[in-house]
């Protein structure tokens, strides 16, 4: 019976050591399940949002990188298109500046040649006048001289002529008169 009981009681321990052992590795087992489960999940948590930041990095730089883009595009945009109004202004005002220019010298040249021309008609008529005047003057000294000539000729000649007739009569008369005296017929009366 003491063997018996020692038996059963080496029996007993042993099972409950078996028991205690089991429980106490299925406990650390447990335990170690845990613990790797939360480790497991902890990484996972950490893996995740470890890729969530990079993903939201990676988004936020795009996001920057874009917007930067977009900006610096716009910029470029803005830029050109002032620099092209400027130059579209510039072309503009210059290309006003050449045909003011160009109207300008174009009214120039026209009163220029207007007051060329005007002076010119001027100058002829003032020629002209002068020229016709000239005529006329010595048209009407070349007449006045030709008349006066003609005049003088004429009354030249009236008074040769006159003088002429007197001395015919004078002397006709006086050879006459001589002749009748020279006959002793007297003083003879005849009417002139």
């Amino acid at each position: 019976m003491a063997q018996s009981w020692s038996a059963a009681q080496s029996s007993l321990v042993r099972s409950c050591m078996a028991q205690s052992w089991s429980a106490a590795q299925s406990s650390l087992v447990r335990s170690c399940m845990a613990q790797s489960w939360s480790a497991a999940q902890s990484s996972l948590v950490r893996s995740c949002m470890a890729q969530s930041w990079s993903a939201a990095q990676s988004s936020l730089v795009r996001s920057c990188m874009a917007q930067s883009w977009s900006a610096a595009q716009s910029s470029l945009v803005r830029s050109c298109m002032a620099q092209s109004w400027s130059a579209a202004q510039s072309s503009l005002v210059r290309s006003c500046m050449a045909q003011s220019w160009s109207a300008a010298q174009s009214s120039l040249v026209r009163s220029c040649m207007a007051q060329s021309w005007s002076a010119a008609q001027s100058s002829l008529v003032r020629s002209c006048m002068a020229q016709s005047w000239s005529a006329a003057q010595s048209s009407l000294v070349r007449s006045c001289m030709a008349q006066s000539w003609s005049a003088a000729q004429s009354s030249l000649v009236r008074s040769c002529m006159a003088q002429s007739w007197s001395a015919a009569q004078s002397s006709l008369w006086l050879g006459f008169g001589s002749d009748i005296l020279s006959r002793g017929m007297g003083p003879l009366l005849v009417p002139l």
